[in-house]
Formats: C-alpha cells, sequence, structure tokens
C-alpha cells in the first residue's frame, strides 16, 4: 500500500505560531515526509480534508499544495507502471523528487514571503514588508519571481540602487539582511537550489557614539518642567532608563511589581527579563 497526505505537524511550534504543512509519503512500513514551505495555524486547517480553511489566501495555498502533492502522486505513479514501487522504501521516493521535481513547484518568492511575514512578530513582520516594498520599487516583475531567478548581480544593484535613492549604509544592508534570512529559510525548507548571496559582503558602518553623558543624565534626572506632558514624557524616559532600557511596548504591557522586583518577556526578542526596581523607579512608578 501507497499513501500521499498531508498532515499539520504542530511538534516543534512555539505558542502563538503558525505550524508547517508536510506531506507524508508511506509505503509498506517506510514513511518519509517532504517540507512545503507553507505554514497555517491549526485553526486554519482541516486535517480531515487536508485543506487550508479560514485563511485568507486559502485559494492559493490549497492551489498550490495541490499541485506538490500531484507531482509526488504523477510520480509514483510512473514508478508503479515501471514495477519499481514497492522495491524503493518511502525515503528513496522522497529523495527521488527531490532531485527530479522538487524545483518545479516551488512557490512564487513574493507569495512565499508574504506569508512568511504573517508569521511573525508586528516589528519583524514590518521590517519584512517594507523589505518587499522596495524591492518592488526597484524591480516590478518580482511578484512573479521563483527564487531561482535571483542572482548575485541582481542584489549587487538592488543594493547600489538604494544607495542612489538617498538610503544610509547600514539601512541597506538592514533590508538586504531581511532578505537574505528569507532566503535562508527557503533554503532550509528546499525551495530553491542556489544562493544569490553568496560572496555579497553585509557590513555595518561604525557610527558616532549617541549615548548621553552622565552630565547630560543627571540634568534629565534633576529637570522639572513646567508642563503636564512634558513631565510624563520625561518619566517615562527616566522609568525606561532605570528599567535597563525597556523599550515603550514592553513598558506599556509591564506587570505589578514582585518583591521589589518586575518581571516581562521581551516583545521583539522573547527573552525574559527581571529587573530590580531602584527607590527612583518605585517612585515613578507609584
Amino acid at each position: 500500500m501507497a499513501t500521499v497526505k498531508y498532515y499539520l505537524d504542530t511538534r516543534a511550534t512555539k505558542p502563538g505560531c503558525p505550524s508547517p504543512i508536510r506531506l507524508a509519503i508511506r509505503v509498506c512500513n517506510s514513511a518519509a515526509y517532504l517540507t512545503t514551505g507553507v505554514c497555517v495555524f491549526p485553526s486554519e486547517w482541516n486535517a480531515t480534508l487536508g485543506k487550508v480553511v479560514a485563511n485568507r489566501r486559502r485559494q492559493f495555498l490549497n492551489d498550490y499544495l495541490e499541485q506538490f502533492r500531484m507531482q509526488v502522486v504523477n510520480l509514483m505513479f510512473d514508478l508503479k507502471l515501471k514495477g519499481e514501487l514497492y522495491t524503493l522504501s518511502a525515503r528513496q521516493i522522497r529523495d527521488r523528487y527531490l532531485s527530479s521535481v522538487a524545483k518545479t513547484v516551488a512557490p512564487r518568492f513574493y507569495d512565499w514571503a508574504l506569508e512568511q511575514a504573517e508569521t511573525k512578530g508586528a516589528v519583524r513582520r514590518s521590517s519584512i514588508l517594507s523589505t518587499l516594498r522596495h524591492l518592488e520599487l526597484f524591480e516590478p516583475r518580482v511578484r512573479e519571481w521563483s527564487f531561482d531567478d535571483f542572482t548575485p548581480r541582481f542584489l549587487r544593484d538592488l543594493q547600489s540602487h538604494m544607495l542612489q535613492q538617498g538610503l544610509k549604509h547600514n539601512s541597506v544592508v538592514h533590508y538586504l539582511t531581511d532578505l537574505r534570512c528569507l532566503f535562508r529559510t527557503a533554503r532550509i525548507d528546499e525551495l530553491m537550489t542556489k544562493d544569490p548571496f553568496r560572496g555579497l559582503q553585509l557590513r555595518l558602518e561604525a557610527t558616532r557614539k549617541r549615548s548621553l553623558s552622565l552630565a547630560d543624565l543627571r540634568l534629565l534626572f534633576a529637570l522639572r518642567p513646567s508642563k503636564a506632558l512634558q513631565t510624563v514624557a520625561l518619566d517615562v524616559f527616566r522609568l525606561s532608563f532605570l528599567l535597563i532600557g525597556i523599550n515603550p511596548v514592553d513598558l506599556v504591557a509591564l506587570g505589578a511589581p514582585v518583591n521589589g522586583r518586575v518581571e516581562y518577556r521581551r516583545a521583539k526578542t522573547g527573552r525574559l527579563y527581571s529587573v530590580k526596581l531602584e527607590p527612583e523607579a518605585l517612585a515613578l512608578i507609584e
């Protein structure tokens, strides 16, 4: 008996994140799995139908998944006609598929990148979307490109274009680094056959130090504004400084102190912090 079936792999999914859809190939007592590059939330997946539901891009995703599945089914049918199907393990069938037709069914880069953006937090998602906008401004046809349409020369031209448009060197590096991260994920998911970033140097330039001097900090802590809004703004800065540089998003969501400390998980990175409250910070909180 030989079967192919989609399933949602939730084993290593972090809370609040979507899970990857994989295609299971089973032949007799062996099994192997293919990554599709598509991720959805459990509420968006119908395991009985093996289809994406309740997702605004479900039509595109289901069309892509059906195309992906049929490529494997057709390969297995050909093997059956040749009398080879039951002489191979599921892993050997998977490897034959990857070596012959995997690159022909990879989704378009732009659509895939939009899907990736939807799986990220607000800050990372905004960064990816901004990178895609710059990419489309330079090459309007990029929405139709596959991963293998990108070349080292194209990326160098994109880099030069953004610099000519007045973007700072470090901003250009940021956008290209975002793009490189997307390609690394695609390579892990076996959606590409070559790396266009190979040999491309992305190094940040040193910038002047912008930190306040000790004298400036003392001045800000001693300052007593005459307007209420200025007082609030200054208190927010003081509290942020006293809480080891907590950003506004985490400051707004901060819970009540416990045993003279505040604990929070940074929204951007997920890292857990436990900060001792100094008397000055307690005075501002109270």
